[in-house]
Parts: structure tokens; C-alpha cells; sequence
């Protein structure tokens, strides 16, 4: 029997993720280690693209934020775990029960953005960023998408796919700690307090698209949560249809 030979593999510099090294396009930096060896780097194509129109347009952050605690992180996965397996119910202030099973999305780290506003991003398309970098949709573009989400199940991520996107050139109003929509669009949004507030646009930007707003504070509970937790309402319309916000943001 003949002995089948390893396939080499390498990380791309970009993206991240492995790859047989002879699909990898190989780049001598022209900088030297720290051994006096020359820096290699290894690229998909359609990674030196982003590479090199980010370099041409400047590079922006429009992923999660890095100063995210420890504390924040743990609890808000925690939440999301427990309410894509059923594991938990959640009530208001006034003891309606929130309910997220006739959604059809829901997802940690849940960006808004300007592109899209309402809609919630990659439901929608992935082609008008694409475009930015005059690439097509194909199978080799798609292994690059997003590459570091990890899906739940079904329309259910615990990171938006455009999060971890090297592709993503979108505008970003705000990002939701968990949010969710259905037909396509966002209809609910739960932000975690842990040392900050939720911020007024964030609270508008809710109230003009009739996004129901929640918010749960790491300190009001204990490490392991229970099978019931209860959340504050940060908005609503009363009997008289008149708009209400939550004291706390008077």
C-alpha cells in the first residue's frame, strides 16, 4: 500500500484559518526575526485583497469591542446558552414573560449598522461588501466569511457572522450584547450592566424602530443562574399610547 504524504498546512496571516500551504500565496515581508531569519507570510487571494485595500482605504474596527470584561463575556454567554436551549425563562419588571421562540435569528454580539439599519446584517447579503474588494461570492470567498462563528443551531450564532468577517466594511451604530429579529429584521435586544449604562442613542435608536429594550444587571444575580430571570423593561407604550422609559434613563 502506498503511503499517502502529509499535506503541509499554514495559518493565513489574515484570516486565520489553515490551509494546505500549496493554496497559500507566500510573502516575504522583507522583515527579519528575531534570529535573523526572513518573516514569511502566508495569504488566501482573496485575503491579500482585503490586505491590500485596507492598506490603500486605512483599516477600521467595526467587530466586537476589545474592553469587554471577563465578568460581562461569562454572564452574557452564559444567558444566551440558556435561552437558545430553553433552560430558562425570562420576565419583565411587570412579569410578562419574554419570549424568543417565534424568532428566527438571535445571536451574542448583534451589530447595527448604517448600511442596514433595522435589518439585521448578513439575513440580508454578504455581496455589498463584498463589492468594496471586487470579489465575487464563490466557494473559496465563502470559507472566509466567517471563519471564527461558532453556530448554535439554526439562525443561531454565539458571535454574528460579521463579527468575525474579514470581508466586513459595514458602519456600525451600535452593537447589542443579544439580539434577536425575525422576517429579517431586529425586534428585540438585551444588553448585560456591568460598569456601563446603556447608551442614550442605543435607547432612541429602539424606541424609533420598535425594538424592545432589556436590560439585566450581572450584580442582581447570583454566578450560576437560576431557571427564572427577571429583566427591566427599559421602554414601553402605555394604555394611552403614550411612550414610557424606565426611570433609571429619565
Amino acid at each position: 500500500m502506498t503511503k499517502k504524504s502529509k499535506v503541509e498546512m499554514r495559518y493565513c496571516y489574515k484570516c486565520k484559518t489553515k490551509s494546505p500551504k500549496e493554496e497559500l500565496t507566500i510573502v516575504n515581508t522583507g522583515k527579519k526575526s528575531k534570529t535573523g531569519g526572513d518573516v514569511i507570510r502566508y495569504y488566501h487571494n482573496e485575503c491579500m485583497t482585503v490586505e491590500k485595500v485596507n492598506k490603500s482605504k486605512g483599516e477600521r474596527r467595526t467587530g466586537s469591542w476589545n474592553n469587554e470584561s471577563d465578568v460581562h463575556k461569562s454572564f452574557k454567554d452564559k444567558l444566551f446558552n440558556m435561552i437558545i436551549n430553553k433552560e430558562i425563562k425570562l420576565y419583565d419588571q411587570f412579569g410578562k414573560e419574554i419570549i424568543f421562540k417565534d424568532n428566527s435569528f438571535i445571536s451574542t454580539e448583534t451589530p447595527v449598522s448604517k448600511e442596514y439599519g433595522k435589518e439585521i446584517p448578513y439575513v440580508s447579503s454578504c455581496k455589498p461588501c463584498l463589492d468594496k474588494f471586487e470579489l465575487e461570492y464563490n466557494e473559496e470567498v465563502e470559507k472566509r466569511i466567517d471563519p471564527k462563528v461558532v453556530k448554535s443551531c439554526y439562525n443561531s450564532y454565539k458571535i454574528h457572522p460579521c463579527i468575525g468577517c474579514i470581508f466586513n466594511k459595514q458602519n456600525y451604530i451600535s452593537v447589542f450584547d443579544i439580539g434577536a429579529g425575525k422576517d429579517k429584521e431586529y425586534t428585540t435586544a438585551i444588553e448585560v450592566l456591568n460598569t456601563s449604562r446603556v447608551k442614550e442613542y442605543k435607547l432612541k435608536y429602539c424606541i424609533k424602530n420598535n425594538i424592545e429594550l432589556f436590560e439585566v444587571n450581572v450584580n442582581d444575580i447570583e454566578d450560576e443562574l437560576d431557571d427564572t430571570l427577571v429583566l427591566q423593561r427599559l421602554w414601553w407604550i402605555d394604555n394611552k399610547g403614550k411612550i414610557i422609559i424606565h426611570k433609571d434613563y429619565i
